[in-house]
């Protein structure tokens, strides 16, 4: 049996770029695969189960993501999966009633800002490593690590 993640749409059903307004490839790879985890005692486990399976579309540059709300309703953890395969953790930033919608902030975000962080001056001063914002970062990154490549992760545990 073949894996779904294997599956294409025939070549001839698909569009032809050059006739397209838009970037086709751009727009594609902002759509994401979402997995989500949802406590066994959860209000809605039993009519919507603990593992939710859907997808998202990445709507802007800091790595906002919207999907429809069920997916994430309640869930302790989400696993985002870019285009290209990679698998993320990802939060839960909202979830609204009204239009179902749900809203999650993948990795990426944090990793930008643990960088930026690492590569200022400031980050090494005594002032830096002893405030609360320094601290917040060094435990919310322990907490990605094991999502994280190798050099990636010794790099900003010296670092951060």
């Amino acid at each position: 049996m073949r894996s779904s993640d294997s599956w294409q749409i025939p070549p001839e059903f698909q569009p032809d770029p050059r006739l397209l307004a838009y970037d086709l490839d751009q727009a594609l790879s902002s759509i994401v695969s979402l997995r989500a985890t949802v406590p066994a005692d959860a209000f809605t486990a039993e009519s919507l189960g603990t593992e939710r399976v859907g997808s998202g579309v990445v709507i802007d540059s800091s790595g906002l993501i919207v999907t429809i709300g069920y997916l994430v309703m309640e869930a302790s953890s989400v696993e985002v999966r870019t285009a290209d395969g990679k698998a993320y953790p990802a939060d839960i930033v909202a979830y609204d009633q009204a239009s179902g919608f749900g809203l999650l902030r993948g990795l990426v975000v944090l990793l930008v800002i643990a960088t930026v962080v690492a590569m200022t001056p400031w980050s090494r001063s005594p002032a830096w490593r002893a405030s609360q914002g320094a601290a917040w970062l060094q435990a919310t990154l322990q907490a990605i690590m094991p999502a994280l490549p190798g050099e990636v992760s010794r790099r900003l545990a010296k670092d951060v």
